[in-house]
């Protein structure tokens, strides 16, 4: 789910959660066009209530198992 839909899910609007960050609402929205910077995530994700892995799946989900280099 994105960074828009769960904001709008947890009920806020772009300038509440924006405000709730301490950014201005144009980098909160910048953050839901592209993806919140690394060192945000854990303040972007309690924020909008939902795990790290939400905000940022590239960095905390699951490893992917890497294919043996003889395969």
């Amino acid at each position: 789910m994105s960074i828009k839909a769960l904001r709008k899910q947890k009920g806020l609007t772009l300038h509440e959660a924006a405000s709730a960050a301490g950014v201005h609402f144009t980098t909160w929205r910048r953050w839901e066009m592209t993806r919140v910077p690394a060192e945000r995530t854990h303040d972007v994700a309690n924020i909008l209530g939902v795990d790290r892995v939400h905000v940022r799946p590239d960095i905390f989900g699951p490893k992917r198992a890497k294919e043996p280099a003889n395969a």
